[in-house]
């Protein structure tokens, strides 16, 4: 399944958030989440060589509508930077998608602290994985 074949997916839910980090080139490899307004997470994980895992996991709905309009309002008022990040840095791809918006945003993991609401998303999102897949899949 490939990004745009999830979004489409997930689109029929309504609003929904992407978060994408890494490549699959490089240890520990790409991985994206697909947070649906339903609470629906859909995870993505892919390291050249090896066989993508794909998951699902679930949220409470009331919770992942809030983290979508804080991410689509974190978003909407965070200028982009024109930094270059630091070897190795993996730096964060943030999408707020609905049925007519689309606002996207990336920020280097350094600069996730001067970002708090997009930076607890990233933390609840990797608690979230960390429960479900021991550590296995980073985000």
């Amino acid at each position: 399944m490939t990004s745009s074949e999830q979004a489409g997916t997930a689109g029929e839910s309504g609003i929904h958030l992407e978060v994408s980090v890494g490549t699959e080139a490089f240890e520990p490899g790409r991985t994206e989440v697909i947070l649906e307004s339903t609470g629906r997470v859909q995870v993505l994980s892919e390291l050249e060589g090896r066989e993508a895992r794909r998951a699902e996991v679930s949220l409470d709905s009331g919770y992942a509508r809030a983290m979508i309009q804080g991410a689509d309002e974190s978003v909407r008022r965070t200028r982009q930077g024109k930094r270059y990040g630091l070897p190795d840095e993996p730096r964060y791809h943030f999408e707020v998608r609905g049925r007519e918006q689309h606002q996207s945003f990336d920020v280097w993991r350094s600069e996730l602290p001067d970002h708090p609401e997009l930076n607890r998303i990233i933390q609840v999102l990797q608690r979230t994985l960390d429960e479900q897949f021991d550590g296995e899949i980073i985000l």
